[in-house]
């Protein structure tokens, strides 16, 4: 495994010029857990034990998977959480939810039919799970152990430990993962063999919240107040400052543009990737961000802790 030490480029952050308000609100059943988009479709999963299914062009609900009750520790049946869901390319749904004996649970969902993959019985606890080559599942666990699952033959292909600093989040590139962590450092992993192949320290200084990676970039959001643009290929490194901590980024499929939340309303600012400046600040949430996703680069999605779905056109 090899260490970077990668050059700093500090830009303090100037806010944008254009300031623009979302085009259309959607509204989920529950607080939002995670999202995905998927050809035209976002699929949202909810702290109410739901995946609801949004066709972005009408922006109506179309569908709504509602997940198995679960018992709380008094016995009493509750919603569980999903914890985050996926789509494979033959439109097959994989959910990540919270089971009744602290474990997690992972089920599939195709042509109406709801079925469980992992039981509660593994005693897995993972807390993210995003489909790789459609045939296997990672697995993020609090403990900072990496799962790679076979769906087809319903078994770990293995289970990997990155450190000892607790897991916050990951971001799958191609057979790549780039593992978030508490203690600021990115590990990426190839994910066919489990191998970490690089260590890139202080990407925040505290907690990483959020990761994205897309072609040679990562882009991570902490408890340091900062967002911080890293280039896989020439080791430069860009923090921008943001007013609070850093809950949510995202980066466009073309590498245009990045975004990050930047203060306590939880405003998104947008900045330039090649020119490292921000051009739009976009307002309208007021609870802590957990997905910006950008469809491309005009159009972005993003969501925070509420029931509340925004969806955003820049260029306006």
């Amino acid at each position: 495994m090899k260490k970077f030490l990668p050059a700093i480029l500090l830009f303090y952050t100037v806010y944008a010029q254009t300031i623009l308000t979302p085009q259309k609100t959607l509204l989920a059943k529950g607080g939002v857990k995670d999202a995905v988009y998927k050809k035209g479709y976002l699929y949202v999963a909810t702290e109410v034990g739901t995946v609801e299914i949004f066709h972005l062009k009408t922006g109506k609900k179309i569908k709504q998977i509602n997940l198995p009750d679960i018992e709380d520790f008094f016995g009493e049946k509750i919603r569980p959480k999903v914890y985050s869901v996926d789509v494979s390319s033959d439109n097959t749904i994989y959910m990540l939810v919270q089971s009744t004996k602290g474990f997690s649970q992972l089920f599939s969902y195709q042509h109406g039919k709801l079925n469980l993959i992992i039981s509660e019985n593994e005693k897995i606890l993972a807390i993210k799970a995003k489909l790789y080559k459609d045939r296997y599942i990672l697995l993020g666990l609090p403990a900072n152990d990496l799962i790679l699952y076979d769906l087809r033959n319903r078994k770990k292909v293995y289970q990997i430990h990155i450190s000892r600093s607790p897991f916050s989040d990951f971001a799958i590139n191609k057979d790549k993962v780039a593992v978030a962590c508490e203690s600021g450092i990115v590990y990426i992993v190839d994910i066919p063999t489990g191998k970490v192949e690089k260590e890139i320290p202080k990407m925040n200084l505290d907690k990483t919240f959020k990761i994205d990676f897309k072609g040679n970039y990562i882009l991570t959001g902490g408890r340091d107040k900062k967002a911080t643009l890293y280039n896989t290929k020439t080791g430069e490194k860009y923090i921008f400052k943001a007013d609070f901590f850093v809950y949510s980024v995202g980066l466009s499929p073309s590498l245009k543009y990045g975004a990050y939340g930047i203060n306590e309303k939880s405003d998104i600012a947008v900045f330039n990737l090649p020119l490292k400046t921000v051009n739009y600040l976009l307002k309208g949430h007021s609870y802590a961000l957990n997905n910006i996703i950008f469809i491309d680069d005009t159009h972005l999605i993003t969501t925070d802790e509420s029931r509340k779905i925004l969806m955003w056109r820049l260029n306006q």
